[in-house]
């Protein structure tokens, strides 16, 4: 009995996102090269500028975050970070009858973000790293080809003919 007492009080706790895991969190963000210029935003307000790697941190809320980074020399480009609710969201459901879920969630406490966020950037002349890659590719194909044809064609055919010699009268033969 004591040790269910005491696994349902740690669980109970456990069930409390405000007071276990708090309000706001850290987010690690690197980028691929780094040194990108990175504006973290949530709803189209502007929450951070940053230039990677940094670590930032952010308050909570059921709400994503959207990471727009850019380079000079790349392309820009911008990342969905999803607003996930927590694992003790459920605790707090089942054991605190709702108060203490709705408090946290009130709160953003229920909720959280990846602790880090990796963004990779593609290069505009279209290398994707600075070494340099050989790459051979061997392709075998078996091409079969059938094919009928059918010809139709109309030839009209126009002559002239000349004859320089004219047979004499002895070479002819006229007979009955």
């Amino acid at each position: 009995m004591r040790y269910l007492t005491l696994g349902l009080i740690a669980f109970t706790l456990q069930g409390c996102a405000s007071i276990v895991s708090g309000t706001s969190q850290d987010i690690t963000l690197n980028s691929d090269p780094d040194g990108a210029d990175c504006i973290v935003s949530r709803k189209n307000v502007v929450l951070k500028k940053v230039t990677t790697p940094d670590t930032i941190k952010i308050d909570k809320t059921k709400h994503d975050l959207s990471i727009k980074c850019q380079r000079e020399g790349y392309f820009p480009e911008t990342v969905a970070v999803d607003s996930e609710i927590q694992g003790s969201t459920w605790g707090n459901i089942l054991l605190g009858g709702g108060i203490g879920w709705a408090v946290d969630s009130a709160r953003g406490a229920d909720n959280k973000y990846a602790d880090t966020v990796l963004i990779r950037l593609t290069p505009i002349d279209g290398n994707l790293s600075s070494e340099k890659v050989e790459v051979e590719v061997e392709v075998e194909a078996e091409v079969e080809v059938e094919a009928e044809v059918e010809v139709e064609a109309e030839v009209e055919v126009e002559a002239e003919v000349e004859v320089e010699e004219k047979p004499s009268a002895d070479k002819l033969n006229f007979s009955k």
